[in-house]
């Protein structure tokens, strides 16, 4: 059975927003998403921000590279590259204790253990997995991201985009 609970950020972002909006219609019925939340709020607020965050380093991390590699390499006529620096975005939210997925998946566990609990109100949550959409071989398309390193001409490559492939 395939867990509800999000493993890629992007769907982890998306799992949160959604839960912080649904929850509000809940929280009667289900008492512990009252009582928690401000704790719920936190926590989607804190994946939400460090989510955008990390992808925007990931762009930094380009930038540093070329920004590395133009400064460490074998041209000196290349134009210098402009001042790097890394900066974080705006409205930092609040820090939250370690330990966010146990948090909700505590939350689930009572949620889902009430006797007036509806599978359809899982679903609205996020409570409940969902089935995997149907991967159409033709209609993959996997990008490939090359990252220089820092000394001996090694080098990452990440491929994602893959499907089940």
């Amino acid at each position: 059975m395939r867990n509800w609970y999000p493993q890629s950020m992007v769907e982890l972002a998306a799992w949160w927003a959604n839960l912080l909006l649904r929850r509000v219609e809940f929280e009667v019925k289900y008492p512990v998403l009252g009582t928690l939340k401000t704790d719920i709020i936190a926590a989607g607020a804190w994946m939400e921000y460090w989510v955008a965050t990390r992808h925007s380093f990931d762009e930094s991390s380009k930038q540093l590279s070329q920004y590395f590699n133009t400064i460490a390499g074998n041209d000196p006529s290349a134009d210098p590259p402009s001042p790097f620096t890394i900066v974080l975005p705006p409205g930092t939210p609040a820090e939250v204790p370690p330990g966010i997925e146990k948090f909700i998946r505590d939350i689930r566990r009572e949620v889902v253990g009430l006797t007036n609990y509806a599978k359809a109100d899982g679903e609205a949550l996020g409570f409940e997995a969902t089935a995997p959409a149907s991967i159409v071989p033709g209609e993959v398309k996997p990008t490939i991201g090359v990252t220089a390193a820092a000394a001996n001409s090694h080098f990452s490559v990440v491929v994602s985009g893959r499907g089940e492939a």
